[in-house]
């Protein structure tokens, strides 16, 4: 996924969600995660649960199907700093890719980024999100108990 990296922290957002992208677009699908119960699941995000980053103006989430994604779908707020919407959303289906961009660097913060599980439906079939990501501070992923539906809960740090 080609993203001109707008600040430091974006470089580092910009090599793993491109890295990411390329394992995903490999032909080699059968080392690739699929849905479980028919639920898309969420398998990769920039910066990672429980990672610390600097200069933090996107955010990438991976899914391991092609999703529809509402308005709504993404919420981020920040411990001490409140909620944080103000960024813009773009999807890359060749490589079911969210990106999330703010214009200016997130604020040194603690942060819980949500994806609601019926705001995220796979395309082929409708499921909703398998999100489930177990303790948010150390999310795992791929998301999901194998049922659609249940959002997930990640948080990362903005330095």
């Amino acid at each position: 996924m080609p993203v001109a990296a707008a600040s430091p922290g974006d470089a580092d957002v910009t090599t793993v969600m491109a890295a990411t992208a390329a394992s995903a677009a490999s032909s080699d699908a059968a080392a690739l995660p699929v849905s479980s119960g028919g639920a898309p699941r969420l398998i990769a995000m920039t910066p990672a649960s429980g990672t610390v980053a600097s200069s933090v103006t996107r955010v990438g989430l991976v899914f391991d199907s092609n999703v529809q994604i509402a308005a709504g779908a993404v919420e981020v707020r920040g411990f001490t700093t409140g909620t944080h919407g103000d960024f813009t959303v773009a999807y890359n289906a060749a490589t079911r890719t969210l990106t999330l961009t703010w214009a200016q660097p997130l604020p040194a913060d603690v942060y819980a980024l949500r994806v609601v599980a019926d705001f995220v439906v796979g395309v082929d079939n409708g499921a909703p999100l398998g999100g489930e990501t177990g303790n948010p501070a150390a999310a795992t992923l791929p998301s999901g108990n194998g049922a659609p539906g249940g959002d997930a809960r990640i948080e990362f740090t903005a330095e």
